[in-house]
C-alpha cells in the first residue's frame, strides 16, 4: 500500500493564536454574509458619505444580507478594520492561523490554505479552532445572531 504525500508543508502552529490584524482576509473575500441587525449598527456606526458607498445584496437565507467586498469597503488605509469593535459574527469568526510574516495561500476553492493545512497537521490547532468557534457562537447569540433559525 502506497501513501500519497501531503499536498501541503508542514506549516508551524502556535496556539493560543491571535490575529495581527493586517487585513489579508479582508481583501480575499467576495462578501460578508450577515444578520440585517448588523448591517443597521455598521449604517448607524459609519458617516453617511461610507454608508452610501456600500453596496448590499439580499442573502438566500431570509434575513441575512451579502457587502461586496473584494476588498472589503470597511478596510481603512492602513490595513485595519474601520469598524472592528462592531465587525460581524463572520469576521469575528474567522482565523487563519498564520504565523509570523507568513504570506496568504489560497486553495483551488478560495479557502485559506494557510488554515486548512494547519488544521489537518494538528490536533492543538483543531481544538484552539473548536474553542474559538465556541467562543464565537457564545457571543453571536448574546447578540442575537442566530443562524439555527
Amino acid at each position: 500500500m502506497s501513501t500519497q504525500p501531503l499536498a501541503f508543508h508542514k506549516f508551524p502552529v502556535q496556539v493560543p493564536w491571535q490575529c495581527d490584524r493586517r487585513g489579508d482576509c479582508c481583501k480575499k473575500f467576495d462578501v460578508v454574509t450577515m444578520t440585517t441587525q448588523e448591517r443597521t449598527l455598521i449604517l448607524d456606526t459609519v458617516s453617511l458619505e461610507v454608508g452610501a458607498t456600500l453596496k448590499w445584496r439580499d442573502d438566500q437565507t431570509p434575513g441575512f444580507v451579502q457587502l461586496q467586498a473584494k476588498p472589503c469597503p470597511l478596510l481603512g488605509a492602513d490595513g485595519g478594520c474601520t469598524i472592528y469593535s462592531i465587525r460581524p459574527f463572520n469576521c469575528r469568526r474567522f482565523m487563519c492561523l498564520r504565523v509570523g510574516d507568513e504570506e496568504w495561500q489560497t486553495n483551488p476553492d478560495g479557502s485559506c490554505h494557510n488554515f486548512t493545512a494547519r488544521l489537518a497537521q494538528s490536533r492543538a490547532a483543531r481544538r484552539f479552532y473548536e474553542l474559538m468557534q465556541r467562543k464565537t457562537s457564545r457571543w453571536a447569540l448574546k447578540h442575537g445572531w442566530n443562524w439555527k433559525a
